[in-house]
């Protein structure tokens, strides 16, 4: 019996076992675009224990670790695109990777499955990237746009303004239901970042 609880609490504190605690608890909370996300997180982890022939640890997250691994991220993932291996990942798709790693350890310390230690040196880095919008008078082109020899693309270029003018993410306008719409306000919760959004489809 003694062995088995040792073996029981080796597997609790097992990284990636956590790692799908970490997703099972998550799944009612966020958009399945943030649950692959952090499963890719989870895949980079296990190839770097592979590319570096170790076991990683609670205790393998410190600055050593950091840096080897956003040089991992950067210069040697292994990617397959349009059947062409690459290696590396753009420097927003490493912070993503960085950011949803300090998420969970700070989950798992809230939980206090693991002690609380300085996370600081986990940097999320990013870069600068072309933001690109509608004008007001483009958005009107679009949404007065003569679509009645195709009239399956009305909903669509209908969902395509509403995104527009809330600026909620796709997951969240492709979902509305009816009865988020009262007294002419949207009222939604983002799953994302369970923010709480009242706001009119209009511009004012």
């Amino acid at each position: 019996m003694y062995l088995e609880r040792v073996e029981y609490d080796q597997q609790k504190l097992n990284v990636f076992y956590q790692i799908e605690k970490y997703i099972s608890d998550k799944k009612d909370l966020v958009q399945n675009s943030t649950l692959t996300t952090i499963r890719s997180m989870k895949k980079h982890l296990l190839n770097y224990q592979e590319h570096k022939k170790l076991f990683i640890t609670f205790d393998s997250f410190d600055p050593y670790f950091y840096e080897h691994f956003i040089r991992y991220l950067t210069y040697d993932v292994p990617l397959l695109r349009r059947n062409k291996l690459i290696k590396g990942l753009k420097i927003n798709t490493v912070g993503m990777t960085i950011k949803h790693l300090k998420s969970f350890l700070k989950d798992r310390m809230a939980k206090k499955i693991i002690p609380h230690t300085d996370l600081s040196f986990l940097k999320c880095i990013e870069e600068e990237v072309d933001s690109v919008y509608l004008s007001w008078i483009e958005l009107s082109k679009v949404y007065h746009l003569y679509l009645s020899a195709n009239p399956c693309l009305i909903k669509y270029r209908d969902l395509f303004i509403l995104g527009c003018l809330t600026g909620f993410r796709f997951s969240d306008y492709s979902n509305i239901q009816l009865n988020e719409l009262r007294d002419g306000m949207l009222h939604v919760i983002q799953k994302k970042t369970l923010f709480y959004c009242n706001c009119s489809p209009q511009r004012g």
